[in-house]
């Protein structure tokens, strides 16, 4: 675990925290547009299904099962909440497992952060609590369009349930409010279907589509071929930072704060900083050796071969709206401007993004 500077009297608790170590005026300027970051926030990495490149659903996880302790969370989550700029419930298991997942979007929301979730939609809460909770954003796996094509990758899953619950939550919410989007892993066995994906998105009442690349691995298991589009996208992925560095990692159910998702799947991965047990965590995640680990994601022997290392050059975000399109943009400008002041980042958000004209 990394330890604490002794002068903690340098490190100022309020949204306008700089990064230490810095005096000149360009580098304090730096160091503001740089201080929030992304938290990646595994509530359980218990899943009721079994999908065949997940650890959780093949039975594969090397860590025990377990669920996080909420008032542990709202204790470190408030510490250190002006060094985050929002949060994702995701991770090695089915977040709405979590007997307290209303309770941990509500705390979340209630410190003024955004809110993602990742989910099956297999165990989505009642529509009018979920959107009582201050979610943000809800993303849910639709890899199909039949239920047949569906569960060839999410075996044990419901689609008709899942689209249910979709058009419930769309129809309940006022305005925009959380946005709603379907997230696609695309390969040989349904990229034929993309035009219907953004039908039944359209259809179900989201305001998009993430269609993400499904890995050769699957079909190794399957004996088919990949996607034709896998190929050629992954061998550029060595040329790409990895995208767990503009992130403050991912924090698991034990409240370890591991370097990456990919924690468990890869040998020799370690865990960044143990929060539950810190009590001055924000000194801990201003520090420069927490710095310096985060900036060698993608670098470490581990990190090899990592599909996960550029997330954007897998996947393809469709929105069904040019407003909100240029909406999202905006938020992410203002949210961290420093970042996007470098053309290269600038462009690589506007790549992300795409909205669809028909």
């Amino acid at each position: 675990m990394l330890k604490a500077r002794p002068n903690q009297s340098d490190y100022p608790r309020s949204h306008t925290d700089r990064v230490p170590g810095r005096t000149s005026l360009a580098g304090r300027l730096t160091a503001s547009l740089e201080t929030k970051a992304w938290l990646n926030v595994e509530l359980t990495n218990v899943c009721d299904l079994h999908c065949p490149l997940c650890i959780t659903g093949t039975g594969r996880n090397p860590e025990p099962q377990g669920f996080m302790d909420f008032d542990a969370y709202r204790t470190w989550l408030r510490a250190v909440a002006p060094r985050v700029e929002a949060v994702r419930f995701l991770g090695n298991g089915e977040p709405t497992l979590h007997p307290r997942f209303l309770d941990f979007i509500a705390e979340t929301a209630a410190l003024g952060l955004p809110v993602q979730v990742g989910t099956n939609g297999m165990h989505l809460p009642p529509a009018k609590a979920l959107l009582a909770s201050g979610l943000s954003a809800l993303y849910l796996d639709v890899d199909g369009v039949t239920p047949e094509q569906h569960s060839l990758y999410r075996r044990g899953a419901e689609l008709t349930h899942i689209l249910s619950s979709a058009k419930s939550l769309a129809a309940a919410r006022p305005g925009r409010r959380p946005e709603l989007y379907f997230l696609t892993l695309l390969g040989r066995h349904n990229e034929e279907q993309r035009p219907q994906f953004l039908e039944l998105a359209r259809t179900t009442g989201m305001d998009g589509i993430v269609f993400q690349l499904l890995a050769d691995e699957f079909y190794a298991q399957e004996g088919q071929t990949s996607s034709r589009w896998f190929g050629r996208r992954h061998e550029r992925l060595a040329e790409q930072d990895c995208v767990w560095r503009s992130s403050l990692g991912m924090l698991n159910w034990r409240g370890e704060l591991q370097l990456c998702q990919m924690g468990p799947y890869k040998q020799g991965c370690f865990t960044k900083h143990h929060a539950f047990a810190n009590p001055d965590p924000l000194v801990t995640l201003h520090s420069a050796e927490f710095r310096d680990l985060t900036n060698r994601c993608g670098s470490f022997p581990f990190c090899r071969g990592c599909q996960c290392r550029s997330f954007e050059r897998l996947s393809e975000t469709v929105l069904f709206s040019k407003r909100l399109f240029l909406r999202k943009g905006l938020e992410k400008l203002l949210r961290n401007p420093g970042v996007y002041l470098l053309p290269s980042r600038l462009f690589s958000m506007l790549r992300q993004y795409r909205w669809d004209r028909s």
